[in-house]
């Protein structure tokens, strides 16, 4: 299910929630404040580009049992689509999947990785960044934290791993 609606599920407060992938929401529909991280709180950084121009679009097939044929839809630009091998069982289902599959593909267009110096218990997965201090395409990039981890050693420090918010 996460697949098909590009969405993450998870267990709060003793509730299931499945929420959109990039959702800088709360559960509750509150906008999640962004926090900003600066050049000078981190040890090491890692920013990739991947190839935005690989695909254009999404194309997902499904089964139209009327005229028993196969049948295709589109999300994106018809150029350079990526095709999904899927078949779905329906149009809106076909769609949700190629729409599910094109949100993916735009967010992870680049990532952003920073190990910081001390870490900070209020970063989570879901809240949204600002970058201060890198070069500008770093810096005017709307991020997303997609994944934390928390060390203590002999210190207290964190690894932050972001990719492009598109909400």
């Amino acid at each position: 299910m996460g697949e098909r609606f590009d969405a993450i599920a998870t267990v709060k407060a003793g509730y299931l929630l499945f929420i959109p992938a990039g959702q800088v929401t709360t559960a509750g529909g509150l906008a999640i404040p962004p926090v900003r991280l600066s050049r000078q709180g981190g040890d090491r950084h890692r920013y990739i580009i991947n190839d935005r121009d690989a695909f254009s679009g999404v194309i997902a097939y499904w089964h139209d049992i009327n005229t028993a044929e196969r049948q295709r839809v589109l999300v994106g630009s018809d150029q350079k689509p990526k095709r999904l091998r899927e078949m779905s069982t329906s149009e809106k289902e076909a769609r949700e999947t190629a729409r599910a599959e094109w949100n993916h593909i735009r967010r992870a267009g680049a990532s952003f990785t920073l190990e910081l110096a001390e870490g900070r218990p209020d970063l989570y997965p879901g809240k949204p960044v600002i970058a201060n201090g890198w070069k500008a395409e770093i810096d005017n990039t709307p991020w997303i934290i997609t994944q934390v981890t928390h060390s203590i050693q002999s210190t207290y420090t964190a690894s932050v791993q972001m990719e492009v918010n598109l909400g």
